[in-house]
């Protein structure tokens, strides 16, 4: 539910879809949003926020992966030398 304040700082966005997909637009904003469009894309957008922050961290991980591989480390010792790092981390 919207607030006065956050009435006030919204804006409104204009967008097209094709006709063929107005149908699938109104069933999705009836199912996640009880047919709000505004709420329906608000939603939308944290989950495209997630799929971008998931999308990073999978490029993380490959990044860390393949930097492992260069150095030689053995994927057994990751967890070891973890945790020894931040043991180190907590003394300093």
């Amino acid at each position: 539910m919207s607030t006065q304040a956050e009435a006030k700082s919204s804006v409104t966005v204009g967008f097209s879809i094709p006709r063929d997909e107005v149908s699938t637009l109104e069933h999705l904003v009836m199912v996640f949003a009880d047919g709000n469009r505004s709420a329906f894309l608000r939603k939308a957008m944290r989950r495209m926020q997630a799929a971008e922050a998931a999308m990073v961290l999978r490029e993380l991980q490959a990044y860390g992966v393949a930097r492992r591989e260069e150095l030689g480390i053995p994927e057994e010792e990751i967890d070891a030398r973890i945790k020894a790092f931040l043991a180190a981390e907590q003394v300093s």
